[in-house]
């Protein structure tokens, strides 16, 4: 049995790894944010682009390079895209996983509520306060991670939405190269043939 000091000092070790996890949280949820806004931003720029967009600056006939580099553009974007939609399937599993830690959380913060109530001797209501703000420290714990994995959520279906405009502004751009890049070798063809 361990005596009131070693409790204290692993309760308070404890309290300590818990506050250090939520301020890890706190900055990864903060650093999901700010990508969020970026890729929010990346977006209207990408759409007033893609709204105005006239076409290539150049004429036709346009050079198979530039064809061939459209291709390998939109194939790499395709494969984002996918990568992208394989993470947010996992958020499924996440989103069980952090919701079900809370729910745990919040009954163990609810019994260290009633033992604290329940307490009869002033050792056992200081050893039930401990417990209590440990129990209310994990509790923030687990709804910060909660809304972490909702705003993670969220930034990547944004970011797939801009996934999207890139793929339709790639398909858009090589449609047009590929139809102009090759009309010309195309009707010389059929007038030779």
């Amino acid at each position: 049995m361990c005596s009131a000091s070693e409790s204290d000092e692993q309760g308070l070790q404890e309290r300590v790894n818990l506050l250090q996890a939520r301020i890890q949280v706190g900055r990864r949820h903060l650093k999901i944010v700010d990508e969020a806004q970026a890729v929010r931003e990346e977006k209207t720029q990408l759409q007033e682009e893609f709204n105005s967009w006239t076409g290539f600056a150049t004429p036709p006939p346009f050079p198979l390079e530039m064809v061939e580099a459209l291709a390998r553009q939109l194939k790499s974007q395709q494969a984002a895209t996918k990568t992208d939609e394989l993470r947010q399937s996992s958020f499924v599993y996440a989103k069980a996983r952090v919701v079900g830690q809370l729910a745990s959380e919040q009954k163990a913060f609810r019994q260290a509520l009633e033992a604290l109530e329940s307490a009869g001797t002033d050792e056992a209501k200081q050893d039930a306060r401990r417990k209590h703000a440990l129990r209310q420290s994990a509790l923030s714990l687990s709804a910060e991670g909660v809304a972490f994995v909702q705003s993670s959520e969220q930034a990547l279906s944004e970011k797939l939405a801009l996934d999207g405009l890139r793929e339709e502004f790639i398909r858009l751009s090589s449609s047009s190269c590929t139809w102009r890049a090759w009309r010309p070798w195309r009707e010389t063809l059929e007038q030779s043939g």
